[in-house]
């Protein structure tokens, strides 16, 4: 009889039940949006002169060289970095960009264990 039941809990707790998560977001890996007061610094491949440190405004722009004024407020560091490279496309060429995020403007609303991973898209840069 005992070995019955043991041999019971022992099926139950190895079987697991079969759940399909294709398709949905991983909540722990989401990016958190830029906002107002939100400070990024932005970094160009070979190109110093266009490294930039910049204090999202209350209009949800911030001011690079050469493309001006850039949408940042509501987008995702990836999101921001991709605009940033199609804005100097016409200028440099393909080039690399990289946004890191130098002071959250409310550190509570992120979580930055989970935030940001080291680089956007599959492959890292080519920096």
């Amino acid at each position: 009889m005992i070995r019955h039941v043991v041999f019971i809990v022992f099926v139950a707790a190895c079987s697991s039940p079969s759940v399909n998560h294709s398709g949905q977001t991983e909540p722990r890996i989401k990016e958190s949006v830029l906002g107002v007061g939100d400070v990024v610094r932005i970094v160009v491949w070979q190109q110093k002169e266009l490294e930039t440190e910049a204090t999202i405004r209350p209009d949800g722009m911030i001011t690079m060289p050469l493309v001006g004024d850039v949408k940042a407020a509501g987008l995702t560091r990836c999101a921001l970095e991709e605009k940033i490279k199609s804005d100097l496309a016409g200028f440099t060429g393909k080039t690399d960009v990289i946004v890191m995020i130098r002071k959250w403007a409310d550190p509570s609303l992120h979580d930055q264990r989970f935030d940001e991973k080291s680089w956007c898209g599959t492959e890292p840069p080519s920096l």
